[in-house]
């Protein structure tokens, strides 16, 4: 009879982070020093961070909020950032135009988005029409997935670059 040895070997010690994914079109994204980012391709604004958070010259810093839908519109109403107060939840295309596919978790620029968490969804503004009770159309974080939902989620906002 033919025996099998199995080895396995653990490494101790602590696991490092992988590198930010810096995602595949880089020189599109051009950060202001006030925790913006305008997208060069689309001609859009976006905040660095997630509503909740802050940034503080150098990265996201707080708590991120997660929100109903109706919240996360009131969060858009309500912001002023960076002199600027039309900011509102971008609509599906928009927010998919950041889905970084050969990223994962979060499947976004991480160099742009720092404040990313590596799972949960982002609002769009984009209503799912044939079904009223599956809510908004939402973009994973973790994977770059688009799907629907009507609970929580996160808020990324966006304006129109001057």
């Amino acid at each position: 009879m033919k025996k099998i040895l199995f080895i396995a070997c653990f490494v101790a010690g602590p696991v490092l982070a992988a590198e930010p994914c810096q995602g595949t079109r880089p020189d599109d994204f051009n950060a202001t020093e006030d925790g913006l980012v305008i997208d060069d391709r689309t001609g859009l604004m976006w905040t660095r961070c997630l509503a909740g958070m802050t940034w503080d010259g150098t990265s996201c810093t707080g708590t991120a909020t997660e929100t109903d839908s109706e919240g996360a519109f009131q969060l858009a109403v309500d912001a002023t950032l960076a002199g600027h107060n039309d900011w509102r939840v971008p609509n599906i295309k928009e927010l998919d135009s950041l889905a970084e596919l050969a990223c994962q978790a979060p499947a976004m620029d991480a160099m742009a988005f720092p404040g990313m968490p590596t799972e949960g969804f982002l609002w769009s503004s984009t209503p799912h029409v044939l079904n009223e009770h599956a809510g908004f159309w939402v973009l994973g974080i973790e994977s770059g997935q688009i799907t629907t939902r009507n609970d929580r989620a996160y808020v990324l906002l966006v304006r129109d670059a001057d």
